[in-house]
């Protein structure tokens, strides 16, 4: 929304108008516009369904978030009617608008997540991903600690759901720009939550790049620039979300709380063939807190590979070389960050 203002003010091309940029940030218009587009969804409640625990229609658990929020934050797994009250004043707190979402948890469910660049009214598929979140325990179970591309599911994705997708992204409007969907696969089905008319929240088209040649972020500049696409670039986006064949993984290796005393292995990390981009997130001496958020996150690794079965050897293997050490000598990187559920 401040970049649409900022061009706004300015007079420079701009890739979404102040409605789309509203209905792509606020999940509660998205969730209303899908459903009027044919896009599934993930069943919702209203805050006035808990007001009496006799009368309350829904089947726990539930999940609490802001309308209007990013990077897991103001989220509540409830799973009985007496966390109901403090989840939505927690998830309020982080609302600007001061607007919750309460909706059916479907943690059971595998998280997807896609990318498309629309070109002239067009939408071209750029991305389709996995999104697997850390383990309960370590309270990082609302959090990604690995995305993986192109998702396992892209079969029942293009064949299912791709042409609703469309259908909404034209019936929105958008002409030129990135649109970012987040949901969880169902059945036959992919159930849509989050919303973005932007790049993916990581460096994705950095990997995009390097296994196809295509330059996303060069696109989007030139758009800025000149308020038109390269169509050099376009012509290549086809079947970029394949990859070229292979496979990708952005890892978010995350910390227990404590202290930060010594960070090992990074530098090491960045030299393996498969990866592409090493990004800190912390130093030494920084405090980690229990936030469940992006903010346990010690990295992001972008990493691409020939074969699923060398990523997921190359996964463990940095899980290997990566140690972060607590001011009191314990190790702060948590175990279910060597990703064993690939």
């Amino acid at each position: 929304i401040p970049y649409q203002e900022v061009c706004e003010r300015m007079g420079y091309p701009c890739f979404g108008s102040k409605e789309q940029f509203r209905l792509l940030t606020d999940k509660t218009a998205f969730i209303r516009k899908c459903i009027e587009c044919g896009v599934d969804v993930i069943p919702q409640y209203t805050e006035q369904d808990f007001v009496r625990k006799e009368d309350c229609p829904a089947d726990f658990p539930v999940f609490v978030k802001p309308c209007d929020s990013r990077g897991s934050r103001g989220q509540t797994i409830c799973h009985s009617f007496a966390e109901i009250s403090d989840a939505i004043a927690f998830a309020k707190s982080e609302s600007k608008t001061g607007k919750v979402i309460i909706e059916k948890f479907m943690g059971d469910k595998q998280d997807f997540s896609m990318s498309y660049l629309v070109i002239d009214g067009v939408p071209h598929l750029v991305r389709t991903g996995d999104r697997y979140v850390g383990a309960p325990e370590t309270k990082m179970n609302k959090s990604a600690i690995c995305g993986v591309s192109p998702s396992g599911h892209l079969d029942l994705y293009l064949h299912k759901v791709d042409e609703k997708i469309k259908r909404f992204i034209s019936a929105v409007g958008i002409k030129n720009g990135p649109v970012f969907m987040q949901g969880f696969v169902d059945g036959n089905t992919i159930r849509f939550f989050d919303p973005a008319m932007r790049l993916p929240g990581a460096n994705y088209e950095l990997i995009l790049k390097q296994a196809t040649g295509i330059d996303i972020m060069s696109i989007l500049i030139k758009y800025a620039l000149t308020g038109e696409m390269d169509e050099t670039e376009t012509k290549l986006l086809g079947n970029a979300y394949k990859l070229n064949g292979k496979m990708a993984a952005i890892v978010f290796p995350v910390m227990r709380t404590g202290v930060i005393s010594k960070i090992e292995g990074l530098e090491n990390i960045g030299e393996m063939d498969s990866v592409i981009g090493v990004y800190r997130k912390h130093r030494e001496g920084q405090v980690i807190e229990a936030t469940g958020d992006i903010s346990q996150r010690i990295a992001e690794i972008d990493m691409l590979c020939d074969t699923k079965e060398q990523l997921v050897r190359d996964i463990q293997h940095l899980r290997d070389m990566l140690t972060v050490k607590s001011i009191d000598g314990e190790e702060m990187i948590t175990s279910n960050s060597d990703l064993t559920l690939l």
